[in-house]
């Protein structure tokens, strides 16, 4: 019965040890996180699953505290903008049995070249399931300015221009005049553009970012062409607002270096505030026609792939980030101009597109 008895105080003693250790333990101040002891996120996952939920993809925005944080970014731009039917004169060839006879044809093209913008813009991480948003400003305006003179003919006599569609009936400049034709264009583009994203690691070495938000912006232009006596002066401005969206992909090399490429897709509502035609020649007197508030929705996309490099400083509490990147941007159905004049005199061209492309350079900082 003693034994018995024995036994039973050692269990309770040892049970009674055992809370109290317990009731220590749980009595103690959890230990302070180390910030950096978990990993960076945007700069690849490691290889042990211990630091993302297994639930949805791991979330991969770059993020440099707890709650909200911020970003700004900017970048220079040099790009190629074109647009399609901004032919200005012409010449007709003719074929004859004799080939000095013969007459070389010509057309006088608008110049088109590179020209430099910029970008600017604003983000931030919501908190919210690692959701991040940010506003971005797009500045392109560029004028270019063409003098151009005709063929001459197999024995080097001169020839002369043809006007074409930007004349409607203008007919007196003289051959002699002719000769040259002067010509000058100007684009002004402003584009907003506000998206939100969840950045998200398909692999341990690949991020994606799909986004989606609005777009808005606004397209001014002006052809002026001079043959002589004869000028002409066609102008459109629009504003246009709509849904768009991409996505965006960084397979990420090592040492903060990655390849990039985005895509995004918008369907813009349009309104041609203003479209407007004038004209003089030195038999007639200036004519002129304008059309206001034509509605209608106008389609366009952007593409690009490039290199960029980041990297976190002084344990996380900023960012830093530069990319290289080749842009194109396509804007279909944007030479009202052309389309508005070949309407006054009977008939409809095809509507012309406007496109950009070129070099994007961009810097970015977290705070």
């Amino acid at each position: 019965m003693s034994k018995v008895f024995t036994l039973c105080s050692a269990a309770a003693v040892l049970a009674a040890t055992g809370a109290t250790a317990q009731m220590s333990r749980m009595n103690q101040a959890p230990a302070a996180p180390n910030p950096c002891a978990c990993m960076e996120q945007g700069m690849g996952l490691p290889t042990e699953k211990k630091c993302f939920p297994a639930a949805y993809n791991a979330p991969a925005s770059i993020s440099v505290s707890c709650g909200w944080d911020f970003d700004i970014f900017a970048s220079f731009l040099y790009w190629y903008v074109g647009e399609d039917d901004l032919d200005v004169a012409y010449v007709q060839p003719t074929l004859e049995t004799a080939p000095t006879a013969s007459l070389p044809g010509g057309v006088a093209y608008q110049d088109q070249t590179w020209k430099p913008g910029f970008q600017v813009g604003v983000g931030f991480n919501t908190g919210y399931d690692d959701w991040v948003g940010w506003v971005e400003y797009t500045w392109m305006h560029q004028s270019t300015n063409s003098t151009q003179t005709a063929p001459t003919t197999a024995t080097g006599a001169a020839q002369v221009w043809s006007q074409n569609d930007w004349f409607t009936g203008a007919g007196g400049a003289t051959t002699t005049t002719r000769s040259t034709v002067s010509s000058s264009w100007k684009m002004h583009l402003d584009m907003i553009d506000a998206f939100f994203s969840r950045p998200y690691y398909q692999g341990t070495q690949l991020t994606i970012a799909p986004y989606a938000g609005l777009r808005a912006l606004w397209i001014r232009q002006t052809l002026s062409i001079n043959m002589g006596n004869d000028t002409a002066r066609a102008n459109s401005n629009s504003w246009a607002i709509g849904p768009a969206a991409g996505a965006e992909g960084h397979w990420l090399l090592g040492m903060g270096f990655r390849f990039e490429g985005n895509m995004t897709g918008a369907l813009l509502y349009t309104q041609y505030t203003t479209l407007g035609y004038s004209l003089a020649d030195v038999v007639h007197n200036k004519a002129y026609a304008q059309a206001e508030n034509i509605n209608t929705v106008r389609p366009m996309a952007q593409l690009g792939v490039g290199l960029g490099w980041g990297s976190y400083l002084y344990c996380q509490k900023y960012y830093i980030d530069f990319s290289a990147r080749y842009d194109l941007n396509y804007f279909w159905s944007q030479n009202m101009m052309r389309s508005y004049v070949t309407n006054l005199q009977g008939f409809a061209d095809d509507i012309g597109d406007l496109y950009m492309h070129g070099l994007t350079l961009t810097g970015r900082f977290d705070f």
